[in-house]
């Protein structure tokens, strides 16, 4: 597996922060069976294997408070049409995520936290140009949107508070 040629490099890392993401702009009959299959590999698959791989080295290398942090979708939660395996698999990594919070919860007196956000639309990322915003309203998204400075702080919470584990947190700008 690739991830081993890289782990002596980031052995003592003691946070990962899965935030690979790959979208989807076509309705799910439409959909070539080969990109639903990446969707899932990149937004669900990855993030559980590197998962697995830290928390192992976590636990080997004994480090008392390692931190995982998935970046999901507010499309976890809301319905966008286009977006059915985007969607599916951002759903599928917020699942992960309360689930390993409880796996890895306490291992050998270790913690391994782990958490999720669910940001809105970020407007000047690529898929934020991609959007047509009048879409977004039309099927009641307007609120849907945030920016990058949020997403760092609310990241930032996440990992620096020591305590929070299984917690899924929307970040979005009212």
């Amino acid at each position: 597996m690739r991830i081993a040629k890289v782990y002596p490099e980031y052995k003592n890392a003691n946070i990962l922060v899965n935030c690979a993401g790959m979208t989807q702009k076509s309705l799910l009959l439409n959909t070539r069976e080969q990109d639903i299959v990446n969707i899932y590999i990149l937004n669900l698959i990855a993030p559980a294997i590197l998962s697995r791989f830290f928390a192992r080295s976590m636990i080997r290398q004994k480090h008392k408070n390692a931190n995982i942090l998935n970046i999901s979708s507010m499309l976890a939660e809301r319905y966008l049409p286009g977006t059915t395996a985007y969607s599916s698999s951002k759903m599928g990594l917020v699942r992960l995520t309360t689930t390993m919070s409880k796996e890895f919860m306490r291992h050998d007196n270790q913690l391994i936290r782990v958490n999720a956000i669910l940001p809105g639309l970020i407007k000047d990322t690529d898929m934020g140009n991609a959007v047509n915003f009048t879409k977004m309203k039309e099927y009641g998204l307007g609120d849907m949107i945030t920016d990058k400075e949020s997403v760092a702080r609310v990241s930032a919470q996440l990992i620096l508070d020591g305590y929070s584990t299984g917690e899924v947190v929307s970040v979005l700008n009212k």
